[in-house]
């Protein structure tokens, strides 16, 4: 991901232009990408069955309606 930014940060002219501004809007994207990937290895890695130290607390009508999925029953919790 970091060499897209780099990448990315050449096509920023100096002076504002249109291309400055298609391009400040692709940094934009792409942090928000990356922040959203490190938010999906957190929620993977709590899922994460072999892992036992991490642990989430949930309704447990929440929980028993969605066993197989721990992002089930996050939703099921925040829908409720």
């Amino acid at each position: 991901m970091t060499n897209h930014i780099e990448e990315l940060r050449k096509l920023i002219p100096d002076g504002d232009g249109c291309n400055s501004d298609y391009a400040h809007t692709l940094l934009d994207t792409v942090a928000y990408i990356k922040k959203l990937e490190e938010d999906k290895k957190r929620i993977d890695w709590l899922a994460d069955k072999n892992q036992s130290i991490g642990n989430v607390m949930l309704p447990t009508q929440c929980v028993e309606r969605n066993l197989g999925s721990l992002r089930g029953a996050i939703d099921d919790a925040r829908n409720r």
